[in-house]
């Protein structure tokens, strides 16, 4: 028995070189980890990528940010949400939120109100430039997926996209056992 990366106690058999598959399985997912790690940086950090997301994210003269184009679409695509709830739908906190929104209410993508039957319960909801703008964002978000994954093998894309929900439900999982969800 050894003791595996993940923190288990594992059968490990040996092979003929002298390695063990458990070995051989815990290196692989350390060097491929280092590469996922690498890539994630890379795209945040990327000047491309930036550059693409601030196409994406231009709505009139306005340039939201990720988040502000989270809380956007979330409150656009259905009807008036309470605020906290907005805040739960995106894991933020009351506060974060509050600030975050100000912009988007200010150029006139989003209303806020109190409720009428609970003066203390902030509501808020997209006004019609608000749903247009999340709609404009959807789409431009989808011509440049489109054109950059135009540029890719077909069974990469597919690969490509396969990985990333298995990747995602993974994180998930992850999440969960660690007890952050």
């Amino acid at each position: 028995m050894m003791q595996s990366l993940r923190g288990g106690m594992t059968n490990s058999k040996r092979r003929s070189d002298g390695f063990s598959e458990e070995a051989e399985r815990e290196a692989a997912i350390a060097a491929a980890g280092e590469r996922v790690i690498d890539a994630v940086r890379a795209m945040r950090k990327s000047r491309d990528h930036t550059s693409l997301q601030r196409v994406i994210y231009m709505l009139d003269e306005h340039q939201l940010t990720p988040v502000q184009v989270d809380i956007l679409e979330t409150v656009a695509a259905g009807s008036a949400m309470r605020m906290s709830e907005v805040a739960a739908t995106l894991g933020v906190d009351a506060s974060t939120l509050t600030r975050t929104l100000a912009p988007l209410i200010e150029y006139g993508f989003l209303r806020r109100s109190v409720a009428p039957n609970d003066r203390r319960v902030v509501i808020v909801e997209a006004t019609a430039a608000g749903i247009e703008g999340a709609c404009r964002i959807g789409a431009t978000r989808r011509e440049v997926m489109r054109a950059v994954l135009g540029r890719m093998a077909p069974e990469r894309i597919h690969l490509l996209a396969d990985l990333m929900e298995e990747y995602l439900r993974s994180v998930a999982h992850e999440a969960r056992a660690r007890g952050v969800l």
